[in-house]
């Protein structure tokens, strides 16, 4: 019998009363029972992971049609330029959940790590002098799940980067999405650390089952599937070390994705089509006919071409 399993029972003096009444019953115990063990129990347990329910995205609370700060259908582009311009009015606030956290101590401590890493590659021209105090008074940036979860909220981006350029992403969105798909937030942490990024990752890896590894992607897709931003980050290839932070073409502004889910639209609304303007001279023939009539011609007569040329002439 496994060691955690053989201590929780006799944690309960299990064999004593077993022994005694043939059976055990648990009375008003519904306040301390855990409703579901956390990953180091499933570790110990080899238990099977895969049926484990998951929260990706932020619930949309939004109920009334004033806040659609651009509409509930705007076009894409529309969503573009917003995103670039005010993206604190179209995007719902950042507010941490406590159903996030993975119950893994390794796991959040990974994040942290991420966390911690990415933003201190920054160099001081491009932070604010908010940055360099928050890292004076803790050099460790963040000290747990929730705080490494708020590096990454909008606010926290405006206050420590001091040129950014917001970039708008339509992953998951429904509706009318021009160009190519792009990456899902909870998809991006392998851009982060399937190339070796981290090597507490691979490390966690080579010590789990397949269903464990599993339930780690499975964590690792939750966590940044309700991060409000992330760096634009190019993949490691075989031509180029990939880059964790990157600047706009011809800016000395970061490039930073924002997360979709928090985007207040109800869908992508289809692009507008360009109405065609009139024209603003009438056709030489539909003139020609207004002048003929005009002067009593019969402008269905044949053989006027050097008459009407002279008669455009005088005009």
């Amino acid at each position: 019998m496994d060691l955690h399993l053989r201590q929780s029972l006799q944690s309960l003096d299990v064999e004593r009363i077993r022994d005694r009444d043939g059976m055990l019953f648990l009375y008003d115990a519904q306040q301390t029972i855990i409703k579901e063990d956390n990953a180091e129990v499933h570790k110990i347990m080899g238990a099977n992971v895969k049926s484990r329910p998951k929260t990706l995205t932020p619930s949309n609370p939004i109920t009334s049609s004033d806040d659609w700060p651009i509409g509930p259908q705007p076009s894409w582009k529309d969503v573009v330029q917003m995103i670039e311009d005010h993206p604190q009015l179209l995007m719902r606030p950042w507010i941490y959940d406590s159903i996030w956290d993975p119950g893994d101590l390794n796991l959040g401590l990974l994040f942290v790590q991420f966390t911690r890493e990415f933003w201190l590659q920054l160099g001081g021209a491009q932070t604010t002098n908010d940055f360099m105090d928050a890292v004076t008074i803790n050099p460790r940036i963040c000290n747990n799940l929730q705080e490494a979860m708020v590096c990454w909220s909008l606010d926290r981006m405006n206050q420590w980067i001091i040129s950014i350029k917001f970039q708008a992403c339509s992953a998951g969105l429904e509706g009318d999405k021009p160009g190519r798909p792009h990456l899902s937030f909870s998809s991006k942490w392998k851009i982060y650390w399937t190339e070796g990024y981290i090597a507490h990752y691979h490390e966690m890896c080579s010590e789990l089952s397949e269903a464990q590894l599993e339930h780690l992607h499975e964590r690792l897709d939750i966590l940044f599937s309700n991060l409000q931003c992330l760096p634009d980050a190019n993949k490691p290839t075989a031509k180029s070390p990939g880059s964790t932070w990157t600047l706009a073409s011809g800016q000395d502004s970061i490039k930073i994705v924002t997360n979709p889910c928090f985007y207040r639209i109800q869908k992508v609304g289809g692009r507008k089509r360009t109405v065609k303007r009139p024209a603003v001279i009438r056709r030489p023939q539909d003139f020609r006919i207004t002048i003929m009539n005009m002067q009593g011609r019969d402008p269905k007569r044949k053989n006027q071409n050097k008459e009407n040329l002279k008669l455009i002439g005088d005009l």
